[in-house]
């Protein structure tokens, strides 16, 4: 009830400003939860907080505000923080954006601000390091901040597990601040070895990145050994620093024997997508690198990284093509998505001209595999770089697709989800031929990957209905796929619409058996029209 009791205000505050009189009433409501300090709704208080403080800028209701944010803090100390930041936040799109306050009205903002700051280190540390400013202006100096944490070693290690959280959105500019006042390096082996830590080590990484600026490689190689010979290995340490900080031969071999020895989770890994910690690696180092990641059953990451490699060094691009082909046809990638599937498209595109026939076999395969998940061609980066490949060699293309139809069980299920407009490029002569060995079986299979288009009698629906056209199985295979897809509007007007059109193919069309199935679609297609415009005509009635 108490819960519900802050969420309901919470939607009450959205978007609008309660009368002065209402919001009294409301606050103590709230007023009177908080000072019951129950733990459980917390959260929602701190949220009603939040929505409340665009009220905090209106003068005649700032100071029931405040005490109600006052009331939070008193009864949820753990509050304080959440609550100046809130407060913070108000400040400075006044300041910066809406510019609406006179300069009294702000010093009674910056006023209520004091109140929720706290002077102890720690809350310090996560005042000004818990929320980053992107503006280089509005930017701390944190060095201050770092001397009082490198004089103060049991603040840091308490406030270690908050710091690598990822709440801490200023770490990495904390950690070059550390490394700026960290003369003696004493934190470079601390640091690795504070408990507690999260998963998020960009403070760690702004260390060491600072270090080695100031250094040199030689110490960034000596300092990532000492972590390699720990044991057990941080495993995650090392791939984090190797992304973050950049990847040195000796770093770069260090992963890759990592890889080669270790179980080590795809989400560790496929950090190696990100930055450019490449770039200064030789080309046969990094390929050690590379061969590792794929090898280990990390081809997902291994063709991020194959991509930003060969956009960025064009010069090696045949070089990498013996591993972009082996990728570009590898089951998983082939049916990928968001970013990997983005990757696989753009190191297909590299090597397409090259390998068709492979290409488009490989993508055959996974198109008739129904045993490994739903996967559609027509659904997924696969269209594009089938259709490129039949630019390049129709007839291999071609070649390749007729295994998949010639020996499957259930050829229609390779017509689900198939690209249009692919099969359409292809040899017209070749596919008529190969048609013409089993004219019935193999006119159907043709007609269920073809498009629907039948502007002209060169289209590949044209011809085949030309020749197969008075097949009643051939005929009904393409009445189907004519009717089928999504309209708006009554079903009847768009039965009448598809109807016309085929009377205009029928009208226009030289092959009298393409003009016979016309003429008897649009029949066909009439007498549905007619019975859904009754079923219409009643449901209207009813609705009277």
């Amino acid at each position: 009830m108490d819960s519900a009791t802050c969420r309901s205000f919470s939607r009450l505050t959205a978007g609008w400003t309660p009368k002065k009189a209402t919001l009294q009433a409301a606050i103590s409501r709230l007023s009177d939860i908080t000072k019951r300090g129950m733990a459980d709704i917390r959260a929602d208080l701190v949220a009603a907080a939040k929505k409340l403080s665009m009220t905090l800028r209106i003068s005649a209701v700032r100071e029931l505000v405040a005490s109600f944010f006052d009331a939070v803090r008193e009864a949820y100390p753990e509050a304080r923080e959440p609550l100046r930041k809130t407060i913070a936040d108000i400040i400075r799109r006044e300041r910066k954006y809406w510019k609406d306050l006179s300069a009294e009205e702000l010093e009674e903002l910056e006023r209520l601000h004091a109140r929720f700051e706290d002077p102890s280190l720690g809350a310090r540390l996560q005042q000004h390091i818990g929320q980053a400013s992107w503006d280089q202006e509005e930017q701390l100096d944190l060095k201050p901040l770092a001397q009082e944490l490198l004089s103060s070693p049991l603040v840091l290690a308490e406030y270690w597990p908050w710091l690598t959280s990822g709440d801490a959105s200023a770490a990495w500019r904390l950690g070059e601040a550390l490394a700026a006042v960290d003369a003696k390096g004493e934190l470079a082996e601390t640091l690795p070895s504070l408990p507690g830590g999260g998963r998020d080590l960009r403070l760690l990484c702004g260390y060491v990145s600072a270090r080695r600026q100031t250094l040199g490689d030689e110490w960034y190689d000596g300092w990532v050994t000492s972590q390699f010979e720990r044991d057990p290995k941080p495993i995650a340490l090392l791939f984090e620093v190797a992304w973050r900080c950049g990847a040195t031969e000796s770093v770069a071999s260090m992963i890759a024997a990592i890889l080669r020895a270790e179980q080590v989770s795809p989400q560790i890994v496929g950090q190696l997508e990100f930055a450019r910690w490449d770039e200064n690696l030789a080309v046969d180092v990094f390929e050690t690198v590379l061969r590792a990641i794929a090898d280990t059953g990390h081809r997902e990451t291994a063709i991020g990284v194959l991509a930003h490699r060969m956009k960025a060094n064009s010069a090696e691009v045949e070089r990498w093509k013996p591993l972009a082909l082996e990728l570009v046809t590898a089951s998983e990638l082939i049916r990928s998505g968001h970013m990997e599937g983005y990757y696989w498209k753009e190191v297909a595109d590299t090597i397409v001209a090259d390998h068709p026939g492979e290409i488009s076999a490989a993508i055959f395969r996974e198109q008739a595999d129904r045993e490994s998940g739903t996967w559609f061609a027509e659904h997924s980066e696969a269209t594009g770089v089938l259709l490129a490949c039949v630019e390049q060699d129709p007839s291999g293309v071609w070649q390749a697709m007729q295994p998949y139809l010639s020996s499957l069980a259930s050829p229609h299920i390779f017509s689900i989800g198939f690209p249009r407009g692919v099969l359409e490029r292809m040899p017209a002569d070749d596919i008529g031929s190969w048609i013409a060995e089993k004219p019935e079986e193999r006119a159907m299979m043709i007609a269920r990957l073809a498009s629907k288009d039948m502007a002209t009698d060169a289209t590949l629906a044209s011809w085949i209905l030309g020749e197969y056209g008075d097949n009643e199985r051939v005929a009904s295979v393409f009445f189907s796929k004519y009717v089928s897809g999504s309209w708006w509007g009554s079903a009847s007007s768009h039965w009448d619409q598809l109807a016309e059109a085929l009377d205009a193919v029928a009208g226009r069309t030289a092959l009298p058996k393409l003009r016979r199935w016309a003429s008897d679609s649009a029949h066909s297609l009439r007498k549905m029209a007619e019975h859904d415009r009754q079923r219409e005509e009643e449901e209207e009635l009813r609705r009277r």
